[in-house]
Parts: structure tokens; C-alpha cells; sequence
């Protein structure tokens, strides 16, 4: 155990990925239902619901975080996690480790006013990180963090999305 990661069982999870590369395959699923407005509860696994919401000047009550900002701690999230694996595989102990995502929408591209793309861009993480490593070794972990992220990858190429059942 290492920074509260239980290093063995995620080592011995990799391992069985590469004697068997099929078991590395993951489905996740998310439920939604309406409430009002733009008020969403979603449903995650065995996990409390949680809600969506959007500011109110956008039509919502601002009741809850809006999706993009859901969106923000993912990537912030994931990152994280993949800084805390390299960290660990390491075997750098950390003191503490930040993550700050912020980035934005161009409202006349999502509405259509403008052409071009109206999904978040300009993503930024700023991250803060007290460790037992220096400098280069802690970029490292970042660079790789980054780069193995499943979300920040989502965001960089663009999901295929599908709607299907209406």
C-alpha cells in the first residue's frame, strides 16, 4: 500500500490484461431521469444519485453543478488518478496532490449563432503536488497521467456518440 493505493491488486489487474488483453475491456453506464427544467438525477452503479442542474441564466435553478462542470472533475479526476498509479508504481510518497480543471464554451457555437466547434476547449489543469520526488520525476508522472487518461482522451478525439432508441 502507498498513498492509500493498493499497489499489488492494481499490478496483479494489469498483469491479467496482458496474458488476456479481452479483460481489459470496460463498459460503464449512467442513468438519467428528468426532473424539471434542466434538472437531471443521474444514477451511477450502487452510488447515491446525484443532479444536474444549469445557472439560472441558462434556464435552470442552479440547483446543482451543470454537466460541463461534472465534465471539469472528471478530467480532473482522472488525471488525478493517473498521477496517483505513476506516483505509486514509483514508489514516491505524497504529501498532497491538487488538481484544479477549468476551461470553457463558446455560447454562439452551441447555439449554432457561430460556425464551428461549442464543446469545452481550452482545457487547463493546474496541478500543486507535495512529494518525495523532484521536479522532472513529478512532470513525468503528469506527462504519462495526461496521456493515459480515458477522459482527457475522450475529450481530445472526440467520442463517437450514438442516440439511439427514441
Amino acid at each position: 500500500m502507498i498513498n492509500g493505493l493498493n499497489i499489488e491488486r492494481f499490478r496483479a489487474s494489469v498483469a491479467a490484461v496482458e496474458n488476456d488483453h479481452a479483460q481489459g475491456k470496460a463498459a460503464f453506464r449512467a442513468d438519467l431521469r428528468w426532473v424539471s427544467g434542466t434538472k437531471n438525477e443521474i444514477s451511477v452503479r450502487r452510488f447515491p444519485a446525484f443532479a444536474t442542474d444549469e445557472p439560472k441564466n441558462m434556464g435552470g435553478e442552479n440547483a446543482a453543478p451543470n454537466p460541463v462542470e461534472y465534465l471539469l472533475g472528471a478530467a480532473a479526476g482522472c488525471f488525478s488518478i493517473g498521477f496517483e498509479w505513476q506516483a505509486a508504481q514509483a514508489g514516491v510518497e505524497l504529501a498532497s496532490l491538487e488538481v484544479s480543471a477549468s476551461g470553457g464554451i463558446d455560447i454562439a457555437k452551441l447555439f449554432g449563432m457561430e460556425a464551428g466547434y461549442g464543446g469545452l476547449d481550452g482545457l487547463v489543469l493546474d496541478v500543486k503536488v507535495k512529494a518525495d520526488a523532484d521536479l522532472p520525476a513529478l512532470q513525468a508522472f503528469a506527462e504519462r497521467a495526461a496521456a493515459t487518461s480515458p477522459v482527457l482522451n475522450s475529450l481530445k478525439t472526440r467520442a463517437e456518440v450514438r442516440v439511439e432508441k427514441i
